[in-house]
């Protein structure tokens, strides 16, 4: 082994005690990740947001358990606090998820200073400017929290497999642990794990991948010269097996094997979910390919860089193998990845910096070449305008929201006593602002059939039918030929971006 190996090797393991100015740090730039997350917090809200920030509302107004309850606790009753400070508004929707995000620096902290204190540093750094977690924590959604959950819960169970000793016989060693505080933190442990079962339309459950990196670490700890481990291991092997198979159904619900490169994008090209968006991803590729090497290299027993590689490995694994015909996976996703990308992208820099310092004839030279290698990477002026951006989400999560403002204003001055309404996202807008008043309301979905649409408006004499930008060209006829054949008005187009599509019918009663 080189030099740089050995040395390497030897700053990784090297963790001395919190210090109390690394509290100051963190307070720092916990601040500096509310401050870049904080712009750009009235947009328009898409339909799953709505749909929290409407149950939130069904909660202050009495209604305990609201009809969607898709991330309940961990979304809806957050929004619902902030509701209950500063009112129904989308801003204020939008401030729990901004706070919860940068909050989890805290864990995220901990957890990288469990490999050492200059990565925890710089891995910080690397969070509170990671531009997808800057435009996702603003998503009145789960994706926003992810972080604070999993980094929690990640470093719990990397607390948890450090105070397992090696060799470790669950009969000999068991009785040690049901009276120790590491019996308080695997009760905690099952905490998010049944929560994740609880809440199975959220993709929350992604976590069981962490607890499936657990597992297998906890085996490679096991002395398997006790044969009653054996026995105990298979028997809880096959008891795992059998849960599996009972809530592999539930858990991947609308998933299917598929190939799915794409996702390899957002991490080694140049995409804009990263801080090298328009500059050059070699950096990012070589820090990763050190990390994986000293991963492979360092045998400390309760080695945390093999820990966080393989949540990292076995989260892109499944997104590489698996996709959802109905609702495509999309780059929001990935903030469960980015978590895990993160750390081992700060490590590998590092260990990069130390290989160019000690091959440096002079500390003037290792400067200027840290300083190409990230002139070359990073994309400040990016950074910085993403917290302003008004088309963050387009541009990162391949998401449309809709304005359904401009069509808002037309439909509130022209629609009827009487008159119903069929809509695609614009009727959760509708319910949102209580206004205009529809005798009734229809959904339109992809897969809605045109007979049910034609039935609607046999049975009504006067409405509207409202479709957003996305679903236009999605549903399964064709709506313009479709509706001009039932004698319907086509209205036009609202929104800058054409958002919706409108059309009228008015029969003689």
């Amino acid at each position: 082994r080189t030099k740089w190996v050995e040395e390497s090797l030897e700053w990784l393991r090297s963790n001395p005690p919190l210090a109390r100015w690394e509290w100051g740090f963190l307070l720092g730039v916990t601040l500096l990740a509310l401050l870049l997350r904080l712009g750009n917090l009235e947009g328009p809200p898409s339909v799953d947001e709505l749909r929290h920030m409407l149950a939130a509302r069904q909660v202050l107004e009495g209604n305990d358990f609201p009809q969607y309850q898709r991330s309940f606790w961990t979304v809806t009753l957050p929004v619902a606090f902030a509701f209950r400070i500063f009112g129904f508004h989308v801003w204020a929707a939008r401030i729990p998820g901004i706070v919860f995000n940068a909050m989890a620096l805290l864990p995220f902290y901990l957890l990288a200073r469990r490999i050492n204190r200059p990565v925890a540093i710089v891995a910080s750094l690397l969070y509170a400017t990671s531009p997808s977690l800057i435009v996702f924590s603003r998503m009145i959604r789960e994706y926003a929290y992810y972080p604070f959950y999993f980094s929690w819960t990640a470093y719990g169970m990397l607390i948890f497999f450090e105070k397992i000793p090696f060799r470790f016989s669950i009969w000999r060693d068991g009785k040690y642990l049901l009276y120790s505080k590491t019996a308080l933190i695997a009760l905690s442990l099952l905490l998010p794990f049944g929560y994740a079962l609880y809440d199975s339309l959220s993709t929350f459950k992604l976590i069981f991948l962490s607890y499936l990196v657990l597992a297998i670490l906890l085996l490679a700890k096991l002395d398997y010269k006790d044969k009653r481990n054996l026995i105990l291991v298979t028997m809880l092997a096959l008891a795992g097996l059998i849960v599996a198979i009972w809530l592999m159904p539930r858990m991947l619900s609308g998933f299917k094997f598929a190939i799915n490169p794409t996702f390899l994008a957002f991490f080694f090209v140049n995409p804009p979910q990263q801080w090298y968006f328009q500059k050059s991803a070699f950096l990012a590729v070589l820090a990763f390919v050190a990390s994986l090497c000293f991963a492979l290299l360092d045998r400390k027993k309760d080695a945390p860089l093999a820990f966080i590689l393989l949540n990292f490995l076995f989260y892109l694994v499944f997104f590489l193998l698996t996709d959802r015909p109905l609702q495509p996976l999309r780059p929001r996703h990935m903030s469960t990845i980015e978590v895990w990308f993160i750390i081992l992208i700060a490590v590998g820099s590092l260990l990069i910096w130390r290989l160019i310092r000690i091959s440096s004839q002079t500390k003037a030279l290792s400067l200027i070449m840290g300083a190409l290698l990230l002139v070359i990477s990073l994309n400040p002026a990016y950074i910085s305008t993403i917290t302003i951006s008004q088309d963050g989400l387009l541009r990162m999560g391949e998401l449309f929201f809709p304005d359904e403002s401009k069509l808002h204003e037309f439909m509130v001055t022209h629609v009827n006593d009487g008159d119903v309404l069929i809509a695609s996202t614009y009727r959760f807008y509708v319910l949102w602002m209580r206004q205009p008043t529809f005798s009734a309301v229809y959904p339109i979905a992809i897969a809605t059939p045109f007979e049910e649409v034609a039935s609607i408006i046999q049975t009504h004499p006067s409405g509207w039918i409202a479709i957003d930008r996305t679903r236009i060209n999605q549903l399964t006829f064709d709506p313009f030929q479709a509706f001009a054949s039932l004698g319907l008005e086509y209205v036009g187009t609202f929104g800058e971006n054409q958002d919706e599509y409108l059309w009228r019918w008015q029969r003689e009663k």
